[in-house]
């Protein structure tokens, strides 16, 4: 409190003293006691406001990362189904930049032999491991593109029936209003290696592969949302094509 205000307050006090009348106490000291209190009275307000800034900015470094763990059903031509899980993370590094991964695991039913031997339970892998940046458009609005690496196949035992891997990009738009949150995003991998059993893991041809995704989430509190997801190839004429995958999992944000 500057000087300036402090002098009426003083003579306020004292006049206020004077017709109070207030009994065992002198004018002085009813106005020590009052100037005692505001000075208290201004701390506490300091000390609450600086409390405040400091625990949301701790809560917004806490959000800087999330880990997500979704049921997987996919289906490929051929009529070949697989089941599984999906595990997604990452974390921000500031400025809109961001690290963030995947991993699909999912086993098909027996199947006929027309890639492997009959009997087999075919199991299906994706890995993504990308950098993205995220630039907000308008409110609730961001544009996301990344850049990594990526792999995705079938195989049975330690065999690979068909694997593809290569540069892997990214594009999307999102949109995040109070709870609700939705996202659309073309994935393109750019393959520099694909194998096939069927000619040895040799021989053939790269073919790039693109994928459309759309997804929902729900926020259920600060820290946990429930999330769904469709995806389906739109590009590359592969030996095995995912025309539908769906996720339906948790997201935990730290």
């Amino acid at each position: 409190m500057s000087g300036a205000s402090e002098i009426p307050m003083i003579w306020i006090c004292k006049i206020f003293c004077f017709y109070s009348c207030h009994e065992n106490l002198s004018c002085d000291t009813y106005v020590a006691m009052k100037l005692h209190k505001i000075i208290i009275a201004s701390a506490v307000t300091a000390t609450v406001c600086a409390g405040q800034t400091v625990s949301n900015a701790t809560a917004t470094a806490d959000n800087g990362a999330y880990l997500e763990v979704s049921g997987l059903y996919n289906n490929f031509s051929d009529g070949i189904e697989a089941q599984g899980f999906r595990v997604d993370g990452g974390f921000d590094l500031g400025n809109g930049f961001s690290l963030d991964g995947r991993f699909e695991n999912a086993y098909t039913d027996t199947v006929s032999g027309i890639f492997g031997p009959s009997g087999q339970e075919l199991k299906f892998n994706e890995l993504r491991a990308l950098a993205h940046y995220t630039q907000e458009v308008s409110n609730g609005l961001s544009l996301v593109g990344g850049l990594g690496y990526g792999k995705l196949g079938l195989s049975y035992s330690s065999i690979d029936i068909l694997s593809t891997e290569g540069l892997l990009t990214d594009v999307g738009v999102k949109y995040q209003s109070d709870r609700l949150s939705a996202g659309l995003t073309y994935t393109h991998l750019f393959a520099f290696h694909t194998a096939s059993f069927s000619t040895g893991g040799e021989g053939v041809a790269d073919e790039d592969i693109g994928l459309l995704e759309g997804s929902l989430g729900y926020q259920v509190n600060d820290n946990v949302a429930v999330t769904f997801s469709v995806q389906t190839q739109v590009l590359g004429n592969t030996e095995i094509e995912k025309e539908l995958s769906a996720t339906i999992g948790l997201r935990y944000s730290f």
